[in-house]
């Protein structure tokens, strides 16, 4: 993926340290969580209504970058980013 790849070639190989989701097509969920660093935070607050079904590997996807994820549709998100020593 073109868009993947240039962040990570922007960032060092590491990925993007938040990626807020706002599109509402169920398919950029991938996307944003291809071109998320390790411990990065998702925030999703596009797909505030029912916009159908996405695969998603949650071993890949999530748990294995240890993901902090929010999901919104009124309420504002508060999420500490962790940052590096």
């Amino acid at each position: 993926m073109k868009l993947v790849d240039q962040i990570r070639s922007e960032t060092d190989g590491r990925g993007a340290d938040v990626v807020v989701e706002v599109v509402g097509r169920p398919e950029v969920l991938d996307v944003g969580l291809r071109m998320l660093r390790r411990g990065g935070t998702y925030c999703e607050t596009g797909n505030f209504v029912d916009t159908g079904s996405v695969t998603l590997n949650v071993h890949r996807h999530l748990a294995a970058k240890n993901v902090c994820s929010s999901a919104t549709r009124t309420i504002p998100l508060i999420c500490t980013i962790p940052t590096s020593t």
